[in-house]
């Protein structure tokens, strides 16, 4: 019989081979999972735009989102007419979760209305209402209840008839445009806790002013002189006149910055600007061009975006303070002019009023509500002037005849 055999190098090989096979077969197998996973999103209605984490993803319902990395994400479903939508949903490594959410309709209802012929309304920080007196010398101070109803609460005797109106309760201090016989008007100063009068602040060639704005710390209110094209600033606690500032164009309205107190925006008829002015030094800090009859500023809720409303064009513009970028809306065809706007307590929707009407705005694509609240008094009266409570609950209607209560449901 013939012998093989195997070289030194041969058994070192098999024997170096075999005791790796026996280390493989001993080692236990931990499976790599992805970091990443996907979320399937259908909603009723369908076609809602999709948002994460606040980015905007381009993306309409139904949907399936991958790439998502790992852990708890908020969503954000938003479309015109519905209510916005934000819930949070765990994306899983290497699976797709299947959401279905059904979104609710927008609505307005009418809940209360007090009867008073006013001009002008200022609702301060602390949820009061001060509307001026067309007829009678009286201020009229109000509160909305949790339920939307109304309650007069106080009256100031300021001896006439009253149009405009500005107040901080913070301050103590309360200003109107009072009439005077012969039709011109004066600027009141008062005490709020105590009534009192405490200046008539007459300046030459006044006639009438066409908008108050007292600044979020109550020191100074701004008085637009449209006639004579300037902004007169008067120290609040002293009633006392510290500077008038020349504008260009015919002032409309005022806003103090949300942001600085020592700025103001003005819009200005006439040349159709919008300006933003350092009250130190008198000077232009910012300044866009606005459509025809502009007025009506409002802000968002984080103090990022101003808008006026160009009245006669029946649209309103919103500007980023940031970059003072701007957009404008379309046109609408329903009234003549708008009255004011406001934010509502959701960034997606802008409440107008014009006429008898007040709107709603969806602002991701300029796109109005099937919500139209139809307002119109007995006897007529265009509206005045809209407002939001601090809760953002309700919605204040001013006309000529009524001031009305509407619980907002966006």
């Amino acid at each position: 019989m013939r012998n093989i055999g195997f070289s030194k190098r041969t058994i070192f090989r098999l024997a170096f081979a075999f005791a790796g096979l026996v280390i493989f077969a001993g080692c236990q197998h931990n499976p790599v999972y992805p970091d990443i996973g996907s979320v399937y999103i259908y909603s009723d209605p369908d076609k809602a735009e999709v948002l994460m984490d606040g980015q905007m993803l381009r993306l309409i319902t139904p949907v399936k989102i991958d790439g998502i990395p790992v852990g708890l994400h908020t969503f954000t479903l938003r479309h015109n007419n519905y209510k916005v939508m934000n819930f949070t949903m765990e994306v899983k490594p290497g699976q797709t979760r299947t959401v279905y959410k059904k979104l609710s309709t927008i609505s307005l209802q009418r809940k209360d209305t007090l009867s008073i012929s006013a001009g002008d309304m200022d609702l301060t920080s602390e949820g009061v209402i001060f509307l001026t007196n067309l007829w009678s010398g009286n201020i009229t101070i109000a509160r909305i209840a949790d339920n939307g109803q109304i309650s007069t609460i106080d009256q100031i005797d300021v001896g006439a008839p009253q149009r405009l109106i500005a107040a901080n309760e913070s301050a103590n201090r309360v200003f109107v445009t009072r009439q005077k016989p012969d039709g011109e008007e004066d600027l009141v100063g008062l005490e709020i806790l105590s009534h009192k009068i405490i200046r008539s602040i007459y300046l030459n060639n006044i006639k009438h002013y066409s908008a108050l704005a007292i600044s979020p710390d109550g020191n100074i209110l701004a008085a637009a002189d449209s006639l004579n094209k300037r902004l007169v600033l008067i120290d609040s606690r002293l009633c006392t006149v510290i500077k008038t500032i020349s504008t260009t164009g015919f002032p409309t309205d005022l806003s103090f910055d949300r942001n600085n107190s020592l700025q103001i925006y003005v819009t200005q008829s006439g040349i159709n600007r919008f300006d933003l002015v350092n009250l130190e030094t008198g000077e232009v800090a910012n300044s866009v061009a606005t459509g025809n009859s502009p007025g009506g500023i409002f802000w968002n809720n984080h103090c990022t975006q101003v808008g006026f409303c160009n009245r006669t064009d029946i649209t309103y513009t919103v500007v980023n303070i940031g970059n003072w970028t701007t957009a404008t809306s379309g046109q609408d065809v329903v009234g003549k002019i708008i009255v004011g706007a406001c934010w509502s307590s959701s960034d997606v929707y802008v409440l107008w009023a014009m006429d008898h009407n007040v709107g709603i705005m969806y602002i991701p694509n300029w796109q109005q509500t099937s919500k139209i609240y139809n307002y119109v008094p007995v006897g007529g009266g265009q509206l005045v002037e809209i407002s939001l409570t601090g809760d953002q609950r309700y919605l204040l209607m001013l006309n000529d005849a009524q001031l009305v209560t509407v619980e907002l449901g966006l």
